[in-house]
This record gives structure tokens, sequence and C-alpha cells, in this order.
């Protein structure tokens, strides 16, 4: 039958019709129809709904609907349903739903029968429906045979060729939105029902299948769906293979539009998809199925919720096994259910919106249950190709290898065209890997910091122009046109344009090309341009000038005219804006000779350059604006080499005189440098790493020679910056001189204790962050350095 069945035949008579968006029947109501009656197939699931749900009865209760609702002539073939006691000539008490299209799709007819009863009627369109439809008729059987004691289902009164009649349970009951122990006890009975032999209860049965169909999965039906989605389903199988989970008795459509809640009983109806699934199956499949289609939350709303749910001590009685295997159970669901869908949804012709919706949602919640087996990094990378999959782009740099394979500090490099940077930058900020992130923008490009769930970083630069200062050095649009696919799906450069960008780039920064690159810039010697030729000239006579590919460059048209001014005001514009941009911090690391501060500041300083990019700037003690005091009398080259070559702490300086001398020199260096240090580093995003600091003044001004109150150097710090982070490293005394011997183990003591006080002290005034770590493993005092300045790092 067709969507409006009409025909000339004499069985065509006229309805009341209530349409889908897309022209569509969705109900059908006799003329005569005393209320509503279709709404009993509607879910009030939100303010909209409850609305619609009033308009309709206010219609009818005003016998109005005449003047609002669409007629049509229809041939139902009504009379065939008279076997299960319904007759049309004798009743207009009923509504018919023209059911989902779809494989699965029926009918299901709502009417009032001789016992004034209503009862419903489902009518199976395709070979699927039937087969759904015979298993909800088993499943019921088997039900009424054995009882429910915590939810009811409907009687099963009629099964015959091939449709079923089904008593109507709603009563006065409600559907709800929300879990509660009246569902928790019906999933738990439900969990225990053993049908006879037919169903297939056996976790590797199971994932067997689900393997055979992704084996045999067609590229036709691939096309279908996102490559994303069916990558990250493959992936996610080959994972799970290797488990035995535990499976249990499902309904496998328990939703709030299929349950009802009266007097804190469950009644519970469609038992169609009824079948053994992996545990906790149900109770993702409420959550998820209602964040998707009523609710519209992303998978990361969705996430916290179940998160929350199982933190309740009923729930954790309830599913133990899931709460402890969260993730694996979680991945199993999206698994089973993302499979039946592609068999399903692969055959269906047209697809609804509700579709696009799901798909949509499993995206993201694939790439998050992934993330538990496979690192963030190989997740995003991977989803990040798929995402650009249907835009232009070309990666920068990039060898013929997995994108996932690239060195964990390698950034990644994309040219691609202007028009695609918010949406790339979009997804980005909402892909489930990425914990936090940092974004800058340029005139000619965008670059993204990322740091993932995992704790791992992740930088993207997407270049829609190539310059180096305000010269534009290659055409993106060029670029993007000569493009090629590696073995590994992802666009790149042609050689001939990877050639030229190496070469230009560094060329033009005046630096060499790097020897890993040389094989790459092989192919300028086609010389198909004067800047080829000159490129060419420049790489075999090692001559790394600028000046000559400057001039070529310069008579560009996009170097030349408006063209050339608009890229030296965009330089301009975006060296402005780096000053008002990120801005860096201050760190230092105090402790006694031989307490680890050198090892952990360069360790440090390469997380901060490696991992998080960025700028770092080491100074030793003080600003040193101003040299040391005794560059004035030895000149500077012996000053420091007795700097060098002279232990700390052997100073016999006593005079007050001096050493108020020697204090004020240098807190002049301290005051003044300052901002020196702010205005040269800080202001420009550099991390500032201090290998001691002014509280050496405080505690142990002997290491200067001077001798000096404590108070008179606590009130100097009054006057000065505070630094973000005040890391004091120590130690036992016998691990330190295990390292260094320059101290007594009573100087340690006495030292240490002085540190741990003033760091107590300055912490409690919360004007900057001060920490003292007991230095004795290096990886995990690292760790926590990292995380106490993680935050800031993207601020900075």
């Amino acid at each position: 039958m067709t969507e409006k069945m009409k025909s000339n035949s004499e069985h065509l008579k006229s309805y009341y019709v209530v349409k889908n968006g897309d022209g569509s029947i969705r109900w059908v109501s006799p003329v005569s129809a005393s209320k509503p009656y279709f709404l009993a197939f509607y879910s009030i699931t939100s303010f909209k709904s409850l609305l619609i749900s009033i308009y309709f009865k206010v219609l009818f209760l005003f016998k109005i609907q005449a003047l609002f609702m669409k007629k049509e002539k229809l041939d139902l073939k009504l009379e065939e349903l008279d076997v299960f006691g319904f007759d049309e000539h004798a009743n207009n008490e009923w509504s018919l739903f023209m059911g989902t299209i779809g494989p699965n799709n029926k009918r299901l007819l709502y009417f009032r029968n001789a016992s004034d009863e209503f009862d419903f009627i489902k009518i199976p369109t395709t070979t699927n429906a039937k087969r759904i439809i015979e298993n909800e008729a088993r499943v019921l059987s088997h039900m009424e045979r054995n009882g429910a004691s915590s939810f009811n289902f409907p009687k099963m009164k009629l099964y015959r060729n091939e449709k079923l009649l089904l008593s109507d349970i709603s009563g006065e009951a409600k559907r709800s939105m929300n879990l509660s122990s009246a569902h928790l006890n019906g999933l738990a009975e439900i969990a225990k029902i053993e049908l006879e032999k037919g169903s297939d209860e056996n976790y590797n049965d199971v994932i067997s299948a689900i393997g055979g169909f992704i084996d045999e999965f067609s590229s036709v039906n691939q096309q279908k769906f996102p490559s994303s989605i069916v990558r990250k389903t493959k992936e996610l199988f080959h994972i799970l293979s290797k488990y035995d989970l535990n499976m249990e008795f499902s309904h496998g459509d328990f939703t709030p539009w299929n349950t009802y809640l009266n007097n804190n009983k469950l009644a519970v109806y469609d038992w169609e998809l009824a079948d053994y699934r992996t545990k906790g199956f149900d109770f993702f499949h409420f959550i998820v199925q209602k964040s998707i289609l009523v609710e519209r939350k992303s998978w990361k709303e969705t996430y916290e919720e179940i998160s929350e749910i199982i933190k309740n001590e009923e729930f954790k009685k309830f599913l133990p096994e899931v709460v402890e295997n969260l993730n694996l159970y979680l991945s199993a669901y999206f698994l089973q259910q993302i499979y039946d869908s592609f068999k399903l949804y692969s055959v269906q012709l047209k697809w609804h919106e509700q579709i696009l919706w799901m798909i949509e949602f499993w995206d993201s919640a694939l790439s998050f249950v992934l993330s538990k087996f496979i690192d963030s990094r190989t997740v995003l990378l991977k989803d990040t190709v798929d995402f650009l999959s249907n835009k232009r782009y070309a990666a920068v740099k990039l060898e013929d290898q997995p994108i996932e394979e690239l060195n964990i500090f390698s950034d990644v490099d994309w040219c691609i065209e202007r028009k695609d940077i918010k949406p790339i930058l979009s997804f980005l900020k909402k892909h489930p890997s990425v914990f936090s992130y940092s974004i800058q923008v340029k005139s000619f490009m965008s670059s993204i910091q990322m740091v993932l769930k995992d704790g791992s970083t992740l930088n993207y630069d997407f270049i829609w122009k190539f310059k180096v200062k305000a010269i534009e050095f290659l055409s993106a649009k060029h670029v993007l046109g000569n493009r090629v696919i590696n073995s590994f799906g992802v666009y790149v450069f042609s050689d001939l344009d990877l050639a030229r960008y190496i070469s230009l780039f560094y060329f033009l920064n005046g630096a060499h090309v790097p020897e890993r690159y040389h094989k790459s810039i092989e192919s300028l010697n086609n010389l198909e341009t004067v800047l080829d030729i000159a490129l060419v000239h420049q790489i075999r006579n090692n001559i790394n000038s600028n000046f000559s590919l400057s001039v070529i460059l310069d008579d560009y048209p996009v170097n030349k005219k408006w063209s050339g001014l608009a890229n030296r005001f965009s330089y301009l514009w975006d060296t402005i804006r780096s000053f008002f941009g990120t801005k860096g911090f201050l760190v230092t690391f105090s402790g006694v000779d031989g307490a680890g501060k050198s090892t952990i500041i360069n360790a440090y300083r390469a997380i901060l350059e490696k991992k998080y990019r960025k700028k770092v700037v080491v100074l030793r003690h003080r600003p040193s604006v101003l040299p040391i005091l005794s560059v004035w009398t030895k000149g500077k080259k012996k000053a420091h080499e007795d700097v060098i070559n002279s232990l700390p702490r052997q100073g016999e300086n006593s005079s007050s005189l001096s050493s108020i001398i020697r204090f004020a020199y240098y807190y002049t260096d301290y005051l003044f440098g300052q901002f020196y240090i702010y205005l040269r580093y800080i202001l420009t995003g550099y991390i500032v790493l201090y290998d001691r600091y002014y509280f050496d003044f405080i505690n142990d001004s002997k290491r200067s020679n001077i001798a000096i109150s404590p108070a008179v150097a606590k009130l100097g710090y009054h006057l000065l910056m505070k630094p973000k982070f005040n890391f004091f490293l120590y130690a036992d005394p016998h691990v330190i001189r295990s390292r260094k011997q320059e101290l007594e183990e009573s100087d340690i003591l006495s030292l240490t204790s002085k540190y741990l006080d003033l760091f107590i002290e300055y912490d409690k005034s919360k004007k900057a962050n001060y920490f003292s770590l007991h230095n004795t493993e290096m990886d995990r005092t690292l760790e926590i350095i990292e995380n106490h300045t993680f935050n800031y790092l993207w601020k900075a």
C-alpha cells in the first residue's frame, strides 16, 4: 500500500489525517470520532508536545476539528481486522498510527472493544516488521505463563495472520523521563527472564555475528553513514572481541515512551526487540534515547547524567558489574545499538531527521569510549581527518605514514579554506577527547592548543595564507588544487608544492633547510619557475639568504599594490595584537644545593616547550639587568670565571655597611629588573623560570656574601611582583649530600626548616602560590608541578 493509500475502489472513505513534516501521514482518525484517540500514540515529553496535545483536545472538545484538520480519502482495508473484534462500520472510537518509515514499519490501530475497553492491533507492512512482531508474541506468551511481580505488560489476546492484538495498559498511568526505583526493579526482573531455546545469550556468538556483518558491510551501505562512524565501529568491535562480557535478557527498546508509571508500578510495552544483550543495555538505552530524541543533549551531558546515576547506592546494588566496568559495558551497548541500526538504516531509502541526530550523537560517544582503550591523541587525530574529509584541506609536511604514528611532540599543520575555520574549531572544542584548549588567531592562520582527557596534548595550525612576515610566499588555493591523497587516506601537498613550501619557509626565516627535509626538496630540480631556480641555487650552494627570494616574491601580484599593502597592514596588526594576547608568568624554584633544582628546571622546561609549545626563558637567581658586583672591579670575564669556580656560601663578609651596599645593589636589580622581565618576557608570552629567587636573601643571604637581617629582606619583598608559582624543593640530608657535599647536614636541616616556614607564611597571603615538594622521585615532582601550573598554562 502507498502512503496515502488512495484507490478507485469502493472502499475509499474520508478520514481526518495528521501529517509528518515530510508530508507523509502520521495519524488517521474517523470523521465521526468523539475524541482525538490518536493521542494514545503520542508521548508528551516536552512543553511543545503538551501544547500540541492540548490543541487537539480543544478541537474535539468544541467539535471544531473540521475547521482545522485535513481530510483525505483513503482505502485502509480495515475490514480485514474483523477477526480481532474490530468493526469499522459499527465503531468510530479508534485511531490509526501509520508507523515510522523504514524496514520495521507497522501500523498500529487503537480502538474501543466490545467490553468498553481499549486494545491495540499491530499490523506489519514489511517482512522485518512481521519478524519482530512474531518475537513480541513469543516473549509475551512466555511472560504470561511465568508472570511478573514488579511490572505490568500487555496481554496478548490474539496472534493471527502475522497481526497481534494487545490490551492497553496505559490506564491512568503517566510516562516519566527519569529512572525511578520502579524502573530499576522492573529492569532487574526483566534481566532474569529466561526464554526457551531460540534466543542467543552467548557473548562470543553475538560479537561474532557483529563482526561478520561488519566484514560484509558493502561500500554502498557505508556511503550512507559518515566514514568516521564506520571506522570507529570497526575499531570498537576489534577491541570488544577480546573481552567476554556477561549477557542478560533485555527489553531492547526500554525508553520513557515505552513505559508507564502508575502508583509506583511500572508498565512496559513494545517488546518487539526483546532478546539477550550485554548487561546494562536497557539502562543505557533509556538514558541515551531520551537524550537524543527528547532532550537533544550532547554526549558530554548524557555521560554526566549516567555517571551521576551510577553513584547512587541503589543503582550499585542493581548493576554492580556495570558500575565496576562502566566503560566496557557502555562500549558494548553502543556497539550493539549501532550494529542494529546499521542493519536497519542501510536498507532504508529515506532517513528521518532523528536518524541524523543519532548519528551525530554516536560520533561523539564512540570517540569517548574509544579513548578509554586508545590514547586520546590517536582518537582525535583520526577524527580530525574524518571531519575534514568533506572539506578541501591538505596536511603540511605529513609523511606517508598513519597520522596517529606522528611523534607525540609533533604539531600538525593543515592548509584549509578560510570559510572552514569556524566549523573546524567548533568541532575541536566540542570533541569528547578535548579537556581544555587555547586558540590564537592571526590574519592568515588560527592555532589551537589542546590538552586531552588523558593528559596528552595536540596542537593544530590551520593556515589559509602562507606568509612569512608581510610576504605571501605560496598560494593556498594552488596547494589545495594540487593536493594528493597518501597511502593512509590523508590529503597532503604534492611533492613540488611541499618542496617549495619547505625551502621558502626556512630560507625566508634566515635558516638552512633541516637535513630531514632534504629528500623532500628534490622535486625542485624540475625548475618550473624563476623562484624554483633561485631556490635550487641556494640549496646547492648552501646559501640561506632571503634577499633574492624576497625580491622575486615582492614582484608577485599578491605582494604588490593593494594586496601588498593589505599584507603589510595584516602583519603590523598581528604584531600589535601579540602584545595584547596571552601573557606568560613567573615560576621560581628554591632549595639548598643538591635538592635537584637544575634537573627539575631542565625537565620542566622540556615539558613546557615540547608538550605545551610555550616559549621559556631560564634566569639564575635575579633579573641580572645589573651585572654581578665584581664586574666593576675585576672585569666581566674574570668576574664570571670566579663565580663559576667558587663554591657557594664561602664569602666571609661580616661588615654591615658592605652588606647593606651589596644588598641595595642586588635589590635595585630586582626592583627595576622586574619591569624589564615583565615587558620583555611576560607580555610576549614567555614562561620565566627562576633558578633560585629573592627568597635566598631572606633565608640564606650568606650565599650572596651578605650579612643582613631576614626582616630587612622580607620588607623588600613587599615591593616586588609576586611570582605566580613558587616551588621549594627539599630532600633528606643524606640524599642531598649524596648529590653534592657542599653543605653540612646541620646546614641542610636549618635551611630546609627556614624555607618550609617561609613558604607556609607566604602561602597564607593568597597573593601567589607557594609549594614545598619533597623531591625524591623526579617524575612525581614534575607531575605535581605540572598539575599545579596546568590551569594557568592555558590562560597563558
